[in-house]
């Protein structure tokens, strides 16, 4: 099954290099030693792209996922509840679906949309983040017709852009609950979190709400998890946002190697070359540098919790428990030790 994996975006690329530089790669390498470089240089970075539909395929099927190429009338009523959120959007002019995930620069790829359907000029300068939030792009849950559905979710170009959980979730608690003008988001779950991390402060106002701590916001996140209840998109799983095993994409991109995956995107929907993502913008996250300090302040218990939380999301895109949480099991034990051999 892995070699009918789709490839278009492999397939685009070998061809251009064929045609630019001949059958023969080897030709006129020494004038165009840098140019063949940056090509196989991309290659690779395509190859490891396939490698990542590859791993997700395989955790697909042993997960018995249902097949999007299903044709049935009644499997597409009850599918598309299940598949269909609000964060599925589509342009037409480019015949493309993208699942967006919250703190995985949604936002420069929804100005993208309004790029593509012409309503946005520069969507990598513009400044105004809740602009792109704000205006309309068309969503895949918005279309009423079956037959108008399954053409595009069958036909277009699919990709999406994922996280490591642990960093996503530290960047989602930093955004919405850290920075002063998220007043709607400490308004909307302030109250939640003092009720399961503070049960014994019966009384808050908005202002306490400043002081949420990172492990509070964690403990809450796991409670509502173990109770099943209402997630809200910016720390639900990416599985459950973009159901991979439901819709097969053609692209998936990591945060690691934004800029790179961002421009094999384009690249693959023949965007006009001066769009393209640029190393001295924004989109460098060095949430790395401050993750320790973060999650040093929560217990080994509700780490493990969390990764319970992701699983899927740490299965289905191949991602491994950041260092910066081994380093703290790893420093935590041996200070455990320091303190039994002292106490002896």
């Amino acid at each position: 099954m892995e070699t009918n994996i789709t490839n278009k975006y492999l397939e685009i690329h070998a061809n251009k290099v064929i045609k630019k530089y001949g059958n023969n790669l080897e030709e006129n390498v020494e004038i165009k030693s840098h140019n063949l470089q940056m090509e196989n240089n991309h290659m690779k970075r395509l190859l490891s792209t396939k490698n990542r539909i590859s791993h997700l395929r395989k955790f697909c099927q042993s997960k018995m996922s249902v097949e999007r190429t299903s044709r049935d009338k009644s499997f597409f009523d009850s599918a598309k509840q299940r598949i269909i959120s609000e964060n599925f959007f589509y342009s037409d002019s480019q015949r493309t679906i993208y699942c967006a995930v919250p703190k995985v620069a949604c936002t420069s790829w929804k100005r993208m949309f309004l790029y593509f359907n012409g309503n946005m000029k520069n969507p990598l300068n513009s400044t105004d983040k809740e602009d792109a939030h704000q205006r309309y792009i068309p969503r895949l849950s918005k279309i009423q017709t079956f037959v108008d559905y399954n053409r595009r979710l069958t036909t277009y170009y699919s990709f999406l852009f994922v996280r490591n959980p642990f960093d996503r979730l530290l960047s989602a608690y930093r955004n919405k609950f850290l920075q002063p003008d998220n007043d709607s988001f400490r308004r909307a779950y302030g109250e939640g979190i003092y009720k399961i991390a503070r049960p014994s402060n019966s009384s808050w106002t908005i202002n306490d709400t400043f002081d949420i701590t990172f492990d509070e916001f964690v403990t809450y996140v796991i409670n509502i998890y173990d109770r099943n209840f209402y997630m809200n998109e910016h720390w639900q799983g990416m599985s459950l946002l973009c159901q991979p095993c439901s819709i097969k994409y053609d692209f998936i991109g990591k945060m690691d190697t934004l800029i790179e995956d961002s421009n094999i995107v384009l690249d693959d929907l023949d965007v006009n070359k001066a769009i393209r993502f640029k190393t001295d913008n924004e989109y460098k996250v060095s949430i790395k540098d401050i993750a320790k300090e973060f999650y040093s302040t929560v217990s080994n218990e509700k780490i493990a919790k969390i990764y319970e939380v992701y699983r899927d999301d740490f299965e289905a895109f191949d991602y491994d428990v950041p260092s910066y949480i081994n380093d703290i099991k790893l420093e935590r034990k041996k200070k455990s030790v320091h303190m039994v051999v002292n106490k002896w």
